[in-house]
């Protein structure tokens, strides 16, 4: 049962919506992540986001390819924000939220000035407008004071919403979650693997 809710917007397929909300809130569980942000972006993005920082002083973008050292806030200009919903986990495991404010991550940058992620937490980039549109993406960011992951994934619409794309993190994980948005009452097998954790070594 999914404990992070996301609200669409009417050019959003509430569907989708409801799969990234899937999503964040199965990462936010495994990590028992004490604070979740998910940011809203108004259309789709590709993976080219993943642990880029934006360029600096017109030469070329700066990208983390790491993904384990400091992550840098994704430069999403804030016209394109669409809102951003911050989440506190409770005692009960449960999370309860709102809104938050856009400029608190994503700021016109002004000199090549570079924004890392300071405060611990699980950070999610999705798109929108996908009434319309037959692709989407999600990103997420994990981010600790031991050490950060991030992963992005792309969905594809044909008569349904499936995984077409997985950047560090595996496809099988990938299904797994889905079927679990698909049949959110099912259990696991007796033997079933745990869940991975994306790009970190067991």
């Amino acid at each position: 049962m999914r404990s992070i809710e996301l609200t669409s917007t009417p050019i959003d397929d509430p569907a989708f919506v409801a799969l990234v909300s899937t999503f964040v809130s199965h990462y936010a569980d495994l990590y028992r992540s004490r604070d979740v942000t998910v940011i809203h972006i108004d259309n789709w993005f590709g993976e080219r986001w993943l642990g880029f920082a934006g360029t600096f002083q017109g030469i070329a973008g700066i990208r983390n390819r790491s993904l384990h050292a400091s992550l840098p806030t994704p430069p999403f200009r804030p016209s394109r924000v669409v809102s951003v919903l911050h989440f506190d986990r409770n005692d009960d495991g449960t999370y309860t939220g709102g809104a938050g404010s856009p400029t608190l991550l994503h700021v016109e940058k002004n000199g090549g000035v570079i924004l890392p992620l300071f405060s611990p937490g699980l950070y999610g980039w999705y798109s929108g407008n996908t009434m319309s549109n037959t692709t989407a993406s999600l990103m997420l960011y994990d981010v600790t004071r031991k050490g950060n992951n991030a992963w992005y994934l792309m969905f594809a619409r044909r008569d349904e919403w499936g995984v077409a794309k997985c950047v560090n993190v595996s496809r099988d994980e990938c299904v797994r979650i889905m079927k679990s948005h698909q049949n959110p009452h099912a259990t696991e097998p007796p033997g079933a693997p745990e869940p991975e954790t994306p790009g970190r070594q067991r």
